[in-house]
Parts: C-alpha cells; sequence; structure tokens
C-alpha cells in the first residue's frame, strides 16, 4: 500500500473524502434471530447440538406431530438412513440416548435445523427449534416457561399452551400441549414415555421459527425485551368451556383485565370432559411486577374466585 502511495503522489490524495452510500442490511430477520436465540439459551443454561438431517422411516413414524408426509431420497449415502427428518424431537432423542451411555448429568440440549415434509405433490422444508431436557418432577413446567420467556424475548405477548390433539407416539397422550402464540399454532411441548438414564424425566419442545418470524413481522409494534424487577408468580384456576372457540374468548377477556403490566403469561395446562359434554380447563397464569398478596388477589378477582 505504501509504494502503491509513494507513486500515485501524496498530494494528489484529497483532502475531502467521496460521500459513499451506506450499505443496505439485507441479512434475513431469521438469522439475526438465530444468532440471538442461541447467545440467550447458551446464557441460560442449554447446550447446542448439530445433527444429521437424515433419519430412519421409524424415527419420523414416532415423533412426528406435523400434518404431512414423509420425505425420502434416492441413492441415500447410508441405506439405513433414507428419510429426512419430519421434527427436531428425532434427533433430539437420538442425542439423549448418546448422552446416557455416557451417563451425561443435567440433560438440557437444544438444536436449530431445518426439517422437511411432503404436502401433497410438494416437498417443504421449514427451520425448526427444538428443546430436550431430563429433571424431576418439576422438569415439564421448567421447560414450559423456557419456551415462554424465548418467545416473550422475540416479543411474542399472546402465549397459549393448549392441550394437544396430534401427539407423537413417543409422547405422554396426557402431557402434551400445542404451543400458540395469538391463534397460530407454531409448535409442541410434550413429556416423554422414555426415561433418562437416571429415570428422570425427559421433555421435549418444538417450535417452528419461520412462523414465528412472520408473526413477528406481522406485528412490528411488539417490544422485544422485557425487563423482569420482581420474581414470576404462578397461579392455577379452572375454567369451564363448551368448546376451544369459548376458551379463546374467555382467555382474551382474562388477558384484557389483567393487561400487559401484571401478566407474563397464560397456560391451558390440564382438559377434562365434564359429564355435561363441557371441558374444564386448568388455566395457569404467571404475574409479574406484583407480590404475593397483590397477585393472589388479582387471580380471585379476575377468574372470579371470590
Amino acid at each position: 500500500m505504501e509504494e502503491v502511495l509513494r507513486l500515485y503522489r501524496f498530494d494528489r490524495l484529497p483532502s475531502v473524502l467521496p460521500a459513499l452510500p451506506a450499505t443496505l442490511d439485507i441479512t434475513p430477520l431469521l438469522t439475526k434471530a438465530k444468532e440471538r436465540w442461541r447467545d440467550w439459551l447458551a446464557f441460560q443454561g442449554w447446550d447446542e447440538v448439530l445433527s444429521w438431517t437424515m433419519v430412519r422411516p421409524d424415527d419420523n413414524t414416532l415423533t412426528n406431530y406435523l400434518p404431512w408426509s414423509m420425505a425420502t431420497v434416492q441413492n441415500a449415502i447410508n441405506e439405513d438412513y433414507p428419510a429426512l427428518r419430519q421434527t427436531i424431537i428425532a434427533s433430539l432423542i437420538k442425542q439423549a440416548r448418546e448422552y446416557a451411555k455416557e451417563q451425561v448429568p443435567q440433560l438440557q440440549i437444544f438444536e436449530l435445523g431445518k426439517v422437511f415434509g411432503q404436502e401433497e405433490n410438494n416437498y417443504t422444508e421449514t427451520e425448526h427449534l427444538g428443546w430436550l431436557m431430563a429433571g424431576g418432577d418439576g422438569v415439564v413446567e421448567v421447560l414450559r416457561q423456557t419456551v415462554t420467556a424465548l418467545l416473550a424475548h422475540s416479543g411474542v405477548e399472546k402465549i397459549y399452551f393448549y392441550p394437544a390433539k396430534n401427539i407423537p407416539a413417543v409422547a405422554n397422550p396426557y402431557a402434551a400441549w400445542t404451543i400458540m402464540i395469538g391463534e397460530k399454532p407454531i409448535g409442541l411441548l410434550a413429556q416423554l414415555k422414555e426415561h433418562y438414564y437416571n429415570d428422570e424425566t425427559m421433555v421435549v419442545a418444538e417450535i417452528d421459527v419461520e412462523q414465528l418470524i412472520s408473526y413477528l413481522s406481522e406485528h412490528p409494534t411488539l417490544a422485544p425485551t422485557v425487563e423482569i424487577t420482581q420474581k414470576l408468580i404462578t397461579l392455577d384456576a379452572n375454567l369451564e368451556a363448551a368448546s376451544r372457540q369459548e376458551l379463546v374468548m374467555k382467555l382474551q377477556d382474562i388477558e384484557e383485565k389483567l393487561g400487559r403490566e401484571s401478566l407474563w403469561s397464560l397456560a391451558v395446562i390440564d382438559e377434562f370432559c365434564l359429564p355435561s359434554g363441557r371441558y374444564r380447563y386448568t388455566v395457569r397464569a404467571v404475574y409479574k411486577e406484583l407480590d404475593d398478596q397483590s397477585a393472589k388477589k388479582l387471580h380471585l378477582q379476575v377468574f372470579g374466585l371470590q
């Protein structure tokens, strides 16, 4: 560089720099979000795993919960793995089994990657984020709060967990929930039938992050971060409804009464069919910025328990 400047002569260099157009930021929102999510999860103590997208057909059969059929490849490198995975859950379970062989404690892993399926004659691929963790009796609630916190960190305000209708074969049918943002289903939270090597309960969750980014793009006013100055307080209540539509309307009414200032999340954690044909739902409300007494008082008022 110095030799080039000498040949050109220093005195001929302009004293005023030419105006250059600013380079446009063309990085996709999903790419930026994935880096934020990785950093956030790593800070929370989660370990990222990377796995192959090729699986056995049985792996898809046992773990798929999405309305699409399996996609396979011709002339696969390994004939034992001819199918493209339909869920991240399939890969996480396989990784958990490898960890169990080594007796790795405190299992807490996640993966961001592609999943594939076939809808009619079209092949589809999308990006998913999946979690798997092992623990004691409260592990389901721990993972539910992790998913809720990540969605809230991303800017989502209306987060629901409804009893799932499409349940994969590997999951406990009595402990599986569809993850909703607004009225859009984006994933699954489920307790697995299989246990970890030390008989700990294993729980998985998975969300479609492309649908999440689409939702955030449609709701640009959502705040990307939330500051919590007091502990979160969790309280349960029962609601009766004739249908899910009625339940959604009741939850929306409760949200409006509670307001953004006090409500962290609402989750439907249980569903019971009554002899009358109606349904009783157990709703878990998580409150923020309130002390215990204030949260209980507000909870009793809004749910009509006084």
